[in-house]
């Protein structure tokens, strides 16, 4: 299906107050897919984008190398050569590093800290990814596609100035809030000169108080995600320019909650045709759909009416509304040889191996892209590594069966081996800054029920009266069979058989199918989930896989005391107060296994030194829930092809 711009006007249906999510539109979503939707990680060849070799440019990396020698040390057990475009250790602001370098030496060496900002700024160019476009974008399954079109209130940014170490937390429409006293209303303002993009059914007409409280009617009422918005006892529209959310419970930080990457601003004219809202979004962002084939690309071109203007240094960013590139495209490859091929002879700027870190294929760019830009996370937030019982299955109800699984797991060598000595080693869901930290946790840290003890597992078996080895089966959706996920998958297993704790059988579930397994809370033992809901608070990011009913609740926990740990969360205004609750609930989680995590896998993006701005946090990426961040990018001068933007200084 291919969308180009459209030309003429249109006029909407009558409006459905609520509309039956099809089966169909599930695929290879929910807690079954890689990153709904966002973290795409096909690669195909189809469509092919210009080509122009990128041999012999000049290089801003070579400068900063010219100056620091390269980032390297006694530390450095990388096997990777001096990093070129790297700030040295007395210009980076590495928190903590003594705790954890020796063992992480690829986090330290490659992370946020590292990317020097001290570039010169362009207009212009075209930018080019190998991030697969999606099968359609369909905004009550998953808003992530679509915010290159469409904006939220608030976001994740990922900028020069933001605190790329943990959210990043920044306001996008919102330009002020007001919280009540007894933190259950927040009233936002929005500016008075937003436009729609200039397309039928809107037709550049301006933004609303109403759209916003359309669009998140629709997400409370409609949306997969709709849990999230829980607390939301109604949205009013004061004026043309002020929403308020009236809470149903406190709230201390509910600005957070509306930053959920699914949350999107759009307008009921296109949402009154929905199937064709799914095949070109329309909203008020940096840019617009002009080109998109599933399989194939999408071309995103410049909104020549966009609002927002670059939010610091107008010196070094201008004054001139943003996105600073004229178009950027997301290309499908067919595997990821392909793909790197095209990021070697400058046909792509951007390359990343299934959302993941592949330390070899890095070590690869590095040798034949000397001063490629490298970032290492310190593992995706949203993604813990997680196996979630089925609670109402009687075999895992007995607390001792539980325990048993998770300590029969060898997390240690599941970082060594699976993710490569990158991400995080671990046993809870919480990821580290939303706990207060800095630096990577040890394993020691997380106690006993995620120690691997296999003569402890088999004496809590014989004490619940169970046999020796269990026997079940464990669900894996066909969508998580790339490399870091399989291999997690088997060593676990592995793991269980040979230390006679659990003989478990592995069921591969088609994509969609196992989106209906997780919805529907109808598998029947164990299922490897990977993620959960996204977001930037414990609301939006852990809560939903955790709270009693709630739709992402896949395994049926019901836990009041959880549920308790996670409201007293909510309403308690000190951060401070709020990481101590955090630890808390991560702590109770360990305590119960209510699921076995195993760490976080990690990021390694990789650009060449032209493509200019693109930066990943614990929360976010360019290619996966932080899309909507494109508006930051910009391409050198020096870009091939005549690809390159014009300095704006």
């Amino acid at each position: 299906m291919k969308t180009e711009t459209a030309s003429k006007p249109s006029t909407g249906g009558a409006l459905s107050r609520r509309r039956v999510l099809g089966s169909g539109a599930l695929m290879g979503l929910g807690l079954a897919g890689a990153s709904l939707i966002g973290c795409s990680s096909s690669d195909e060849t189809a469509t092919p984008v210009a080509t122009t070799a990128a041999s012999g440019s000049a290089s801003t990396a070579t400068a900063v190398a010219a100056e620091f020698k390269g980032v390297t040390g006694e530390w450095d057990t990388t096997g990777t050569p001096p990093y070129l475009s790297g700030l040295p250790d007395d210009k980076a602001d590495i928190p903590e590093a003594e705790a954890w370098r020796d063992n992480n030496p690829w986090l330290y060496k490659f992370g946020q800290w590292r990317y020097n900002w001290d570039v010169p700024v362009t207009r212009g160019g075209t930018y080019i990814t190998h991030w697969a476009p999606p099968p359609n974008f369909d905004i009550m399954i998953s808003g992530i596609s679509a915010q290159p079109a469409m904006n939220k209130l608030f976001q994740a940014g990922l900028r020069e100035g933001v605190d790329l170490f943990s959210v990043g937390f920044e306001r996008e429409l919102a330009q002020t809030t007001e919280v009540s006293p007894d933190l259950l209303t927040w009233t936002i303002t929005i500016p008075p000169d937003v436009k729609f993009q200039n397309l039928p059914p809107v037709n550049g007409r301006l933004l609303t108080a109403e759209d916003v409280k359309f669009s998140f009617e629709r997400h409370m009422d409609e949306g997969l995600n709709r849990t999230i918005l829980r607390n939301v006892d109604r949205v009013e529209a004061v004026d043309a320019t002020t929403v308020r959310f009236v809470l149903k419970k406190p709230h201390a930080a509910y600005d957070r909650i509306l930053a959920t990457p699914h949350f999107v601003i759009f307008s009921q004219e296109q949402f009154e045709d929905y199937e064709a809202l799914k095949e070109k979004p329309i909203g008020t962002g940096p840019f617009i759909l002009d080109f998109h084939e599933y399989q194939n690309r999408d071309d995103w071109v410049r909104n020549p009416d966009y609002w927002e203007k670059p939010p610091i240094k107008p010196e070094k960013y201008g004054t001139k509304a943003m996105p600073f590139v004229d178009k950027y495209v997301r290309q499908y490859f067919a595997n990821p040889v392909t793909a790197k091929e095209a990021f070697f002879n400058g046909e792509i700027d951007y390359y990343a191996y299934y959302c993941s870190g592949n330390k070899a294929s890095t070590k690869e760019i590095l040798e034949r892209v000397p001063d490629a830009l490298i970032m290492v996370n310190q593992g995706w937030s949203c993604c813990p590594e997680a196996f979630s019982y089925q609670m109402n299955n009687p075999l895992f109800q007995d607390i001792r069966v539980r325990q048993a699984l998770s300590m029969g797991i060898d997390r240690t060598q599941i970082w060594r081996d699976s993710l490569d000595q990158l991400g995080q080693v671990g046993g809870g869901p919480i990821p580290i800054d939303l706990l207060g930290l800095r630096g990577p946790r040890p394993l020691e840290a997380y106690g006993p029920n995620v120690q691997h003890n296999p003569k402890e597992a088999l004496a809590l078996l014989k004490a619940a009266g169970v046999e020796a080895p269990l026997k079940f089966q464990l669900y894996q959706s066909q969508a998580l069979t790339q490399t870091v996920h399989q291999g997690i998958i088997d060593t676990v297993l592995f793991q269980w058989k040979n230390s006679g704790v659990a003989d478990v059988t592995k069921v591969i579930r088609d994509a969609q199918v196992a989106s209906q397994d997780l919805i529907n809370k109808s598998y029947p033992d164990m299922f490897y989930a990977s993620n959960y809901a996204l977001g930037y608070t414990l609301d939006s990011l852990v809560a939903p896989a955790f709270l009693t009913d709630s739709p992402r609740n896949a395994g049926s926990i019901k836990d009041p005391d959880l549920d308790a740990l996670f409201e007293k969360w909510t309403v308690t205004p000190d951060e401070q107060d709020r990481f101590k609750i955090a630890m808390e609930i991560d702590t109770h989680v360990i305590d119960n296994m209510e699921h076995i995590f195993t760490g976080w896998w990690p990021a390694m993006d990789v650009t060449r030194h032209w493509a200019q701005g693109h930066v990943i946090s614990a929360h976010n990426c360019h290619g996966g829930i932080g899309q909507g961040n494109f508006k930051y990018m910009w391409m050198a001068e020096d870009a091939p092809g005549g690809r390159g933007g014009k300095n704006i200084v």
